[in-house]
């Protein structure tokens, strides 16, 4: 495993520029603490196809490589060489859910094999819950499981079904999915994908105040997921270490961490955004229970991609964080659109956790 040490403003990792696509990535050997850097050169990043399985390498880089015309060309070049349920995920990791089902209405028309129609439900259940419907997406992805007939597949859906079971605070079921979903990508030898389980499953340890595991987890996630070279993974485990750092006091290396966590899950334009606004939503977290001034400017961009893609509980939670800066149309943005999101968490978040503070 890389030695690579959680990203605070004390690490040589932290706040590393992430520029032309190259982002510094920890090398094989040396100390914790001090890792040796190298280029990953953004090529690589089309390796992480293979964390869908069956997804062709070149979808990425076709789509990175397309600008203006080229890219109407490129997308309806892509929409003849690749299935409908790989486009379908394309369009999913940008937040474009009304393309979503577009290209899975396709999908449907062909799925003719279980294992295509499992892909098409993974993709639909998964975009479900960015939008926070968390029961409609607990059913496609049952189903989607139901169906799967390998262990990479199986371990994408679980990822998910734990994901939700995670957001839910549901610290049990979301344990069990994945810890399986972790278990069935290591049996398959499917290395590139763990760092996405392994990272949820590191959130419910910090949930449940097990700050070492949590720490570990992550740590490990993050130098993998550097190993593979997946701003999303980068993004997710850095997210989390910097919010270990916050609940152990160091608000300034969390908000490093999280500045960090934020480049590296906006560093390429194919990126999965939900990573991204979820790093914004700590972010706004942390910086309010800072004072930071650069706090309004993490919620208004929380609030510009969540309100665009529709990703509802972010919307609320881009208000509650508004209205504990005092502003009274973040109260009442969050207590209308609250009670529409079925998850206990955010209607105690809502509800009781979190008031404006007069003095700030």
């Amino acid at each position: 495993r890389a030695n690579a040490a959680p990203i605070t403003e004390h690490s040589s990792v932290a706040g590393r520029p992430v520029a032309g696509g190259r982002a510094a990535v920890p090398r094989r050997g040396g100390s914790a603490g001090r890792a040796a850097l190298e280029p990953l050169d953004a090529a690589a990043h089309a390796r992480r196809a293979e964390r869908v399985p069956g997804r062709p390498a070149d979808l990425h880089v076709e789509r990175r490589s397309a600008g203006g015309r080229r890219a109407g060309r490129a997308h309806r070049r892509l929409g003849r060489d690749h299935r409908p349920d790989e486009l379908a995920h394309v369009e999913f990791l940008r937040g474009r859910y009304d393309r979503v089902e577009v290209w899975l209405a396709q999908a449907e028309d062909v799925a003719g094999e279980p294992a295509q129609r499992a892909a098409a439900l993974t993709v639909r259940g998964s975009a479900l819950s960015d939008r926070a419907r968390y029961a409609a997406a607990s059913d496609v992805l049952r189903e989607a499981l139901g169906l799967a007939r390998d262990d990479r597949r199986r371990a994408y859906v679980l990822s998910m079904v734990g994901r939700v079971h995670l957001l839910r605070g549901e610290h049990g079921p979301a344990t069990t999915a994945l810890d399986e979903s972790t278990a069935r990508a290591a049996g398959a030898g499917w290395t590139a994908f763990i760092p996405w389980p392994e990272a949820l499953r590191a959130g419910v340890a910090l949930e449940l105040g097990n700050l070492d595991a949590a720490r570990t987890g992550f740590e490990h996630a993050f130098a993998l997921g550097c190993q593979v070279g997946d701003p999303c993974w980068e993004g997710l485990s850095a997210r989390g270490l910097g919010l270990v750092l916050a609940a152990e006091g160091n608000h300034r290396g969390a908000i490093a961490t999280l500045l960090d966590a934020r480049r590296r899950s906006a560093r390429l334009p194919d990126g999965y955004l939900w990573v991204e606004a979820y790093v914004l939503d700590a972010l706004a977290t942390v910086g309010t229970e800072s004072g930071l001034a650069d706090t309004r400017t993490w919620i208004a961009a929380l609030e510009a991609i969540s309100q665009r893609c529709g990703m509802t509980e972010l919307m609320v939670r881009a208000a509650v964080h508004r209205w504990r800066l005092g502003d009274p149309a973040g109260r009442e943005a969050a207590t209308v659109l609250g009670p529409a999101v079925d998850n206990p968490i955010l209607a105690d978040l809502v509800g009781h956790r979190y008031r404006p503070d007069p003095g700030r």
